[in-house]
């Protein structure tokens, strides 16, 4: 035979003594439908469990019987069920704590590899732009063997002369054309 329930010996026991559900929530202050809820053990539909054994307490004095028996009857109807939800509320604050950790976890090593990408391709863009920079060689210039060098000298040596003809070739060009320009501007003044 199951055990009785809280719910079950207090209506029983209230039955016994012939007081009516209204007499006994004249008596206390508590709601009929509370009461209700207490002798059907839907306690689920209470408010918190200070309460409920407030309710409990006061309804056992008023049918009566002792209130310290009465919570204690109780007590050993909603342990089990208190306990084993207490440790799944432990085992789920832990699981909920190591998964906050974990995520905390990886989110670190996110930002350690972003900064260090980061870090890479600034050091990759500031040796690119280094190397373009005005004084140094660039990548796109060719290199000169020490062969290659000579004849390219020698090669400069007969472009620099044939520039210099040029260039007093011009400047004697401009002499004479300023020249030109004095004679004619001297007949027209005689």
């Amino acid at each position: 035979m199951p055990k009785e329930t809280i719910g079950e010996y207090l209506k029983r026991e209230r039955e016994l003594r012939q007081i009516s559900l209204e007499e006994v929530s004249q008596g206390t202050k508590i709601s009929i439908n509370r009461l209700k809820a207490i002798e059907m053990d839907r306690l689920d539909e209470l408010p918190a469990e200070i309460f409920v054994r407030g309710f409990i307490k006061s309804y056992a004095e008023f049918i009566g019987l002792v209130p310290e028996d009465v919570l204690l009857r109780y007590q050993e109807d909603v342990s089990p069920d208190d306990q084993a939800s207490e440790e799944v509320k432990l085992v789920d604050k832990a699981t909920i704590r190591r998964r906050k950790e974990i995520v905390l976890i990886l989110l670190l090593i996110l930002a350690v590899l972003a900064g260090i990408i980061f870090w890479y391709h600034h050091h990759e863009r500031t040796d690119k732009e280094g190397s373009r920079a005005p004084g140094t060689i660039s990548s796109n210039t060719t290199t000169i063997s020490p062969g290659d060098a000579a004849s390219s000298a020698l090669k400069e040596e007969e472009v620099l002369p044939s520039f210099a003809d040029k260039a007093s070739q011009a400047s004697g060009d401009s002499q004479v054309k300023s020249e030109g320009n004095g004679s004619s501007a001297s007949p027209g003044r005689q």
